[in-house]
């Protein structure tokens, strides 16, 4: 399956489990050995921004639609089973109960902090994990 059809941000691999990432509530980024980690761009508020841990909160899932079955290079819908991405998903990640019809693929997650680079490499730690799943609410859409 082509990843690129998803949009992600930063990809993660390593889970002991598929779908662990559900239950994930917060990670961290530790960055790996950066050179020129003294640079003046890199210190914001006079901390070394290459260095230090790069924290993000995950706050909801992310709800996949129709965009997952484009092919890209065409504009048009799938046509074989194949191409049938949200088809696939349909079948058992519809587990957001906020949303119980849209399928689960990934997390939303949010930087906390300013300046933070992260690049291929870097070591993750998952630093909170929730009892449930997120339920999907946003006022007016839930």
């Amino acid at each position: 399956m082509d990843i690129t059809k998803f949009r992600p941000n930063i990809v993660l691999e390593g889970a002991g489990e598929a779908y662990e990432e559900d239950f994930w509530g917060a990670i961290s980024i530790l960055p790996s050995g950066r050179q020129n980690a003294q640079d003046k761009d890199n210190v914001i508020d006079g901390q070394d921004k290459q260095s230090s841990p790069i924290d993000i909160v995950l706050t909801q899932n992310c709800l996949r639609c129709q965009s997952l079955d484009i092919n890209y290079t065409t504009g048009q819908f799938a046509k074989t089973q194949d191409e049938m991405i949200l088809k696939k998903l349909m079948k058992d990640r519809r587990v957001d109960q906020g949303k119980k019809y849209s399928p689960v693929f990934g997390r939303y997650g949010f930087l906390q902090g300013d300046g933070a680079r992260v690049q291929t490499g870097d070591e993750v730690v998952v630093k909170k994990t929730n009892e449930e799943r997120t339920k999907f609410h946003w006022p007016g859409l839930s």
